[in-house]
């Protein structure tokens, strides 16, 4: 049986090296972050400008925003079922 051995990066420093290592790090997922918020946000003043009109043409709510936008970016499972039968007898010919 052959032996094999990963080499893994110290998950912890000491001294000044460990706190900076530390502060970078965290910067590096604040940054992340802030990102993810301008993407929502963005994403929210989109879906807001859309009129009662538009929104029905595309099966959503107003009330549904924040639930479309996380199944959009893949933060959770997606729910819903989009689908284009039976659409023209939905809204007529």
């Amino acid at each position: 049986m052959k032996s094999t051995t990963i080499a893994l990066a110290p998950s912890s420093f000491a001294g000044v090296a460990g706190a900076l290592q530390r502060i970078v790090a965290g910067v590096h997922w604040l940054k992340i972050a802030v990102a993810e918020q301008r993407r929502r946000a963005r994403a929210r003043a989109e879906l807001d400008s859309l009129d009662d009109h538009a929104l029905r043409d595309l099966g959503l709510q107003r009330s549904e925003f924040d639930s479309y936008i996380a199944e959009a970016l893949h933060e959770v499972e997606a729910t819903r079922v989009r689908s284009g039968v039976h659409r023209s007898q939905e809204y007529g010919p």
